[in-house]
Formats: C-alpha cells, structure tokens, sequence
C-alpha cells in the first residue's frame, strides 16, 4: 500500500488511514506499507489503524530478507 508521499508537495499518495481503508476494502492477507521516508511515523500509524479496521491483514513494517507468500501465510526465507 503507498503510504504517505515521497515529496511531500505531491499528494499521489494516500494518507495511513486511507490507505487502511483500501486495505479493509481490498481485504488481503497481507500488506507491505511503501512509499514513504525512512523516518515517517505513518507505517506505524498505518498498523495501528489496521488492527482496528482491518484485522484479517498482516502488516508487515519493514521485511528484511526473502519471504514466500502461500495463501494464508508468509514464510521468512531468510533474513
């Protein structure tokens, strides 16, 4: 999901709560939060706002590593 916006005077992306609210509309298993600087606070704005409105979506912050997606689980291949 593209949270936040890499310049800030571009507003192509969407805020944490929209994007939580296309999350709930798009129901996936998982979501990888992008599209922001290294030290926004929105990834973690975004994961709060996700517990709450979309509880069957695992959000994943900041993967590091390898992970394999088989529905409905990740597997971390490495790290």
């Amino acid at each position: 999901m593209p949270v936040d916006s890499v310049l800030p005077e571009t507003p192509s992306e969407m805020s944490p709560l929209d994007a939580v609210l296309a999350t709930q509309w798009l129901g996936p298993d998982v979501v990888i939060p992008m599209h922001y600087f290294p030290e926004s606070k929105s990834p973690e704005e975004f994961r709060k706002h996700a517990e709450t409105l979309a509880p069957g979506t695992r959000v994943l912050l900041r993967p590091e590593g390898w992970f394999s997606y088989h529905p409905p689980r990740v597997e971390f291949l490495s790290s």
